[in-house]
């Protein structure tokens, strides 16, 4: 059970970062795997991951690897509970693969 709980987590907070999505806004070029990575350890983080260096990592590739606008990744990286993403967004955070988040997890 202690095992799905970074998974839960996960699916959690991509389920709030999807409702972050509504408008999109201009922002400063791409975060690095290792802001996102720092990003998704910060407790106090929009995003509240709780995740070991070693998922973060992978997450945060995941995130830098995908079709997210670099203006959301910058929102997460930002800790901008205010920032709203737009569709493309959206689609862009269902299309990350369930099965290499749980690969993440299991790392």
């Amino acid at each position: 059970m202690t095992k799905n709980r970074p998974a839960q987590l996960i699916a959690a907070s991509l389920m709030a970062l999807t409702l972050l999505t509504g408008c999109g806004g201009d922002g400063g070029g791409r975060p690095s795997v290792d802001e996102l990575s720092t990003a998704f350890q910060d407790e106090d983080n929009v995003m509240n991951l709780g995740l070991t260096e070693t998922q973060a990592d992978c997450v945060a590739e995941a995130f830098h690897d995908s079709d997210v606008s670099d203006e959301t990744l910058q929102a997460i990286v930002d800790n901008d509970e205010d920032y709203e993403g737009g569709d493309d967004d959206e689609k862009a955070l269902e299309s990350i693969s369930t099965d290499s988040i749980a690969t993440c997890m299991a790392g």
